[in-house]
């Protein structure tokens, strides 16, 4: 009898329907496959709709920044964050929810502060938020950058539903290890790509 395989879109939205799908060439079931990301028999489940949105605007996003900053301002951890959120959100995945979370913390900490010390009462603290109250800066582009506003709240949610992963200050080093020394090779030195040159020196965009 022929095997039955589920659509894409089944797989996405609960990975544990693929059970018995099997990965090609190799005798284990795709939901195995996609375990390292996946939190089995999670209770929490993220609503759809959150889903969605953000991917919808995570797609958004993408296409513009890439035209706009060039693709080496995808090296950020705040960016490579928001674009990671998106497959821990489908895959409810603790362990890359985790990871992000601990990835931006105290950056995305600074940037808020800066942020609102600037809007409530106007104190104008030169660093990772400057950027945002540059009238030369397009509008569209600083409304899109607020994504550093809602990002770490729902990556904390994210985590407090899904669960801490133990594994991710681990491999969130190993990620370190990668995108460093790529931020202070192949970008331009007068970004300051994750202040591989000097803290504070460029803001994150």
């Amino acid at each position: 009898m022929p095997l039955r395989v589920p659509s894409w879109e089944t797989i996405l939205l609960n990975p544990h329907q693929a059970g018995n799908l099997r990965c090609p060439n190799h005798p284990v079931k795709l939901s195995s496959c996609l375990s390292f990301l996946e939190k089995p028999n999670i209770a929490h489940q993220i609503p759809f709709w959150i889903k969605l949105l953000y991917t919808l605007y995570v797609g958004a996003v993408i296409p513009i920044y890439w035209i706009k900053y060039g693709p080496a301002n995808f090296l950020w951890f705040s960016d490579i964050a928001l674009i990671l959120t998106v497959p821990a959100l489908w895959f409810q995945s603790s362990l890359l929810s985790s990871m992000m979370a601990d990835a931006i913390l105290l950056p995305e900490l600074f940037w808020n502060v800066g942020f609102f010390l600037r809007l409530l009462f106007g104190l104008n603290l030169a660093g990772l938020s400057a950027y945002m109250f540059d009238p030369t800066r397009p509008l569209y582009l600083r409304l899109l950058s607020l994504f550093h506003i809602f990002l770490p709240p729902l990556l904390f949610w994210m985590v407090y539903q899904l669960g801490y992963d133990p594994r991710a200050l681990l491999f969130q080093t190993l990620l370190c290890w990668v995108i460093l020394p790529l931020s202070y090779l192949i970008t331009a030195k007068a970004e300051n790509i994750n202040w591989t040159l000097s803290p504070g020196a460029t803001p994150q965009q």
